[in-house]
């Protein structure tokens, strides 16, 4: 069973946002999944391998946007990406190291509801800015 539901509440009217939001819940999902069903090691580490080049790549596509449209919250959200970011990482680099982490539950449940949060609230905030950008340009 799915850990997180897309649905329209998540859209952002930004066509590669989107997607990236989309697949990050998928790449949560599947981590979620592999977790509550046993998966050996190597399925984990790769799903959450993929899931950390994610989360980078969809936050510089971010992070490009809002520098496009001079955001004036940028930096702020810049910091609040590099905290998660480092997060995920601490997260990888224990798995790495020790072939597991002792509470990936936890970990799948906390990128859940960041993943949720971060759209609805925070990434809510930059829409219009890049959205007011595209039609003045």
């Amino acid at each position: 069973m799915a850990l997180l539901t897309w649905s329209k509440k998540y859209l952002t009217g930004i066509d590669t946002i989107d997607r990236d939001h989309q697949a990050l819940f998928s790449a949560v999902n599947e981590l979620h999944t592999n977790i509550s069903d046993g998966a050996d090691a190597e399925d984990v580490e790769k799903t959450l391998n993929m899931l950390v080049d994610y989360v980078d790549g969809h936050f510089a596509r971010e992070e490009d946007l809002m520098q496009s449209c001079n955001y004036p919250d940028l930096v702020e959200h810049m910091r609040i990406h590099r905290k998660i970011s480092h997060q995920v990482r601490d997260y990888q680099t224990t798995f790495e190291e020790n072939g597991q982490i002792l509470d990936m539950r936890s970990f799948v449940e906390f990128l859940g509801n960041w993943l949720k949060g971060h759209i609805a609230i925070s990434d809510a905030d930059y829409i219009p800015f890049v959205k007011k950008a595209n039609t003045d340009g």
